[in-house]
């Protein structure tokens, strides 16, 4: 992600860069201008804010475009620190000496960088303050050099940490918008896998009680007519009130009902205080649908679906659905012997869990030799 972040192709980034340097470059406008003793004429201003500019947005891309990617995404913080420490340093250097030898901005009376502002006396020879000659040849350092190096060593440190920042800052929310809208994208995937499957078994339903010449043909109909209602016009949020996804659910075990015609017990039970919460449409069916499809295959006895919803004393809600089952050694199901009552269902609940209640749920599932179960709690 990091990696991502220090990436300046979008358009969107490099506007924000533009936009940070023409502040940049606004401000030392009005710093310099401010300045007295400083000549704004013949193209004074424009040269020392184009020095400060080009010197101080080189620093800062050295750092994004080379320190950044191969000290700090390398995993080598400390040689990164030192690095951008010394950049920094040399940096501050740079810009003092442009000003104090090369601008020679003690030269002018009342500038607040001269050297008649801090009470040392001026120095006429400028040879004299090079490197290795005069005062420097004694091991001493021009004093307008110290000062210049120091306030242009906090002025990288300001600007170049707020490039940075701003550049990372900038990043870390284009990427949190792509994470989102993968999210989103894989969540209308894994929702859009529900319907065609729900579909596909109402059809089948259907085509059983046609065969049968079943007189609840009709009643089926009407029923899968408000579940569709439901799955198309009230599911389209990211959450619904859990009075409507619990009427779906009871919808759903009187259309399995009719389908069963009175061979299957259903049993559905919902505490106080849960019709008030709010949850993620369609949660439940893959669970119910499971339940239903596995629990009708008991051929030795009579087969059962249950489903219960609590409210926990703290708040969290804990849903049960199980299904009864044919006695069968749990290593056959390991084996592959036997199909898995949880399938594809379960891991597409498993993941839109991990989507949309990540660390706030858990789902237990318990595969006996006669009953099938799945505990779901999630922290409301």
């Amino acid at each position: 992600m990091l990696r991502r972040m220090t990436s300046t192709g979008s358009p969107q980034s490099r506007k924000q860069h533009v936009v940070f340097w023409l502040i940049f470059v606004m401000l030392m406008v009005l710093s310099v201008s401010r300045s007295p003793g400083t000549p704004l004429s013949g193209g004074g201003l424009a040269l020392r804010v184009g020095i400060l500019l080009s010197i101080t947005a080189t620093a800062s891309y050295f750092n994004l475009g080379v320190l950044v990617p191969r000290l700090l995404l390398a995993k080598r913080p400390l040689v990164y620190v030192l690095a951008i420490a010394g950049t920094v340093l040399t940096t501050g250097w740079l810009l003092g000496a442009i000003y104090a030898q090369v601008l020679n901005v003690d030269r002018f009376p009342g500038n607040p960088f001269s050297i008649e502002s801090s009470g040392v006396p001026p120095t006429e020879d400028l040879a004299r303050r090079l490197p290795g000659k005069g005062a420097a040849a004694n091991g001493a350092l021009p004093p307008d050099l110290v000062r210049l190096t120091s306030i242009f060593t906090v002025h990288t440190t300001v600007w170049v940490g707020a490039a940075a920042l701003l550049h990372f800052g900038a990043g870390w929310v284009r990427n949190r918008d792509l994470e989102r809208r993968r999210l989103e994208a894989e969540l209308m995937a894994l929702r859009a896998q529900l319907n065609p499957h729900f579909l596909f078994n109402s059809l089948n339903n259907i085509y059983s009680l046609a065969l049968d010449k079943s007189d609840r043909g009709p009643d089926y109909v009407l029923k899968l007519a408000e579940h569709m209602r439901y799955i198309l016009h009230d599911t389209q949020t990211t959450e619904v009130s859990m009075d409507k996804e619990l009427d779906f659910v009871r919808n759903y075990f009187e259309l399995e009902g009719i389908r069963a015609d009175g061979r299957m017990e259903t049993d559905m039970r919902v505490g106080d205080g849960v019709e008030r919460l709010r949850v993620a449409p369609l949660l439940f069916l893959p669970l119910i649908e499971n339940a239903f499809k596995h629990g009708a295959k008991l051929k030795s006895k009579r087969a059962w679906v249950e489903f219960s919803a609590e409210l926990q004393t703290d708040g969290t809600l804990e849903v049960e659905v199980s299904n009864s089952k044919d006695t069968v050694a749990p290593e056959a199901v390991a084996a592959g012997f036997v199909e898995n009552p949880g399938g594809l269902g379960l891991e597409n609940v498993r993941r839109r869990l991990e989507l949309l209640y990540p660390g706030s749920h858990q789902l237990q599932i318990n595969n006996g030799p006669e009953r099938f179960e799945v505990k779901l709690r999630i922290e409301t």
